[in-house]
């Protein structure tokens, strides 16, 4: 008996593919943009008070305060207290100190302070 050789049907050709990029794990879906919008959203609108303080002026005094040169002998603490009669004045002592950038409650004679304008009365 021959052994007789007969081709494999052909195959149909598959069309080839351009070859993608692989795909990474992470889909965004509708809701995921969504959150990272909101998300975006939230951070702008917490910055944005920092934003206008830094935009502020140099040496700008706060509304409702006043500039005064400070005399000998005068102190944050005194400016506190005129300000806010029988409060405890060392909040508003930490609020000048910041207002005026000053590192330490130490104050020279001639030197301008911003203090609240109830303070002057």
């Amino acid at each position: 008996m021959a052994l007789a050789y007969a081709p494999a049907p052909a195959q149909a050709a598959r069309p080839c593919r351009a070859s993608r990029a692989p795909r990474s794990g992470l889909v965004l879906t509708r809701r995921g943009r969504l959150a990272i919008l909101l998300l975006a959203a939230v951070a702008l609108i917490a910055l944005a008070p920092w934003r206008a303080i830094a935009s502020a002026p140099a040496g700008a005094v706060p509304e409702g305060w006043s500039t005064v040169t400070v005399a000998p002998g005068d102190t944050l603490w005194e400016y506190a207290e005129a300000a806010a009669p029988g409060a405890d004045p060392r909040p508003l002592v930490a609020q000048i100190r910041s207002v005026n950038d000053l590192p330490t409650s130490t104050l020279q004679p001639g030197q301008p302070l911003a203090v609240p304008a109830a303070a002057l009365g």
